[in-house]
């Protein structure tokens, strides 16, 4: 079981619990006249409670990386305008930041990737340097290119699945919900479904309560002048990365994930993290 999240989550709560037993010792010497040598032996008793009381409660997940406004000053643009993310930005921005809090322009999830220093309440991973998020989103596009996933449809089926509806709940705005496992729709639910359209096209409204990946995989496509059933061909026979395909796919999956333009240096950095594809 993991009791702290980081090492200065475990100073911070061993600094209360000596300032709890300095609270109690005023208190007991005021109101019983305790000496010192009982006390000791009170001491240990309330730092031993107080311990297990903070240990056995959950560990805080921390939603945001030390640097995050230097390196989006640094590699982040907004309709071609250096951001600073002072107040103003800020307010302007607040909508976008979740994923650029964590240096994870990606928004990936899990906290083993290489770089990963945490993770959100959700799951994502808080990265110490956003070139991190990159190479961890190579990778993920590698592993998939293995499994013969290599269309702009097809990666984008994998994270937003037709069957899922906005959020992961059972009913949204009347859509239910129709992946396997998680939350279902009540029983007896008359409703539409979250499905793949048999002929492509998603039905009116279908697309503000269910995952329509159409729309992910039209921007990815579009970057590489593709179709969205074509190889974008994200990688050679050998496993090498096509540098040029990955910054231009890339490219786009940040814009939308973020709402922001990632500098093509840093995309460049984490492409040559990640390495062959094998």
């Amino acid at each position: 079981m993991k009791i702290f999240s980081s090492r200065n989550e475990l100073t911070k709560t061993l600094s209360r619990i000596l300032n709890m037993t300095r609270v109690l010792r005023e208190f007991w010497f005021y109101y019983f006249g305790v000496i010192n040598g009982d006390f000791q032996m009170i001491r240990v008793v309330f730092i031993t409670l107080a311990f297990f009381l903070f240990a056995i409660s959950p560990s805080v997940a921390q939603d945001t990386a030390p640097d995050w406004k230097k390196f989006g000053s640094e590699y982040l643009t907004y309709n071609g305008q250096a951001l600073t993310f002072d107040a103003a930005d800020l307010q302007r921005h607040q909508n976008r930041l979740r994923c650029v809090k964590m240096n994870n322009y990606g928004c990936v999830m899990g906290r083993s990737w290489q770089g990963a220093a945490g993770n959100d309440r959700a799951g994502h991973a808080i990265f110490e340097h956003p070139k991190w998020s990159v190479r961890a989103v190579v990778r993920d596009y590698c592993s998939k290119n293995r499994r013969g996933l290599r269309s702009a449809m097809q990666i984008a089926e994998t994270y937003s699945p037709w069957c899922d509806t906005l959020g992961t709940v059972g009913v949204r705005n009347g859509w239910g919900r129709s992946c396997t496992g998680g939350p279902q729709p009540p029983a007896g639910f008359k409703g539409p479904l979250c499905a793949k359209p048999a002929n492509g096209t998603p039905a009116a409204g279908q697309c503000g309560s269910c995952n329509c990946p159409d729309g992910v995989a039209r921007g990815m496509a579009a970057s590489v002048n593709a179709g969205i059933n074509d190889n974008l061909a994200l990688f050679g026979a050998d496993g090498s990365p096509n540098v040029g395909n990955l910054v231009a796919v890339l490219g786009s999956k940040f814009r939308r994930e973020t709402g922001f333009a990632v500098n093509e240096g840093l995309i460049k950095e984490g492409i040559e993290l990640a390495g062959q594809c094998r």
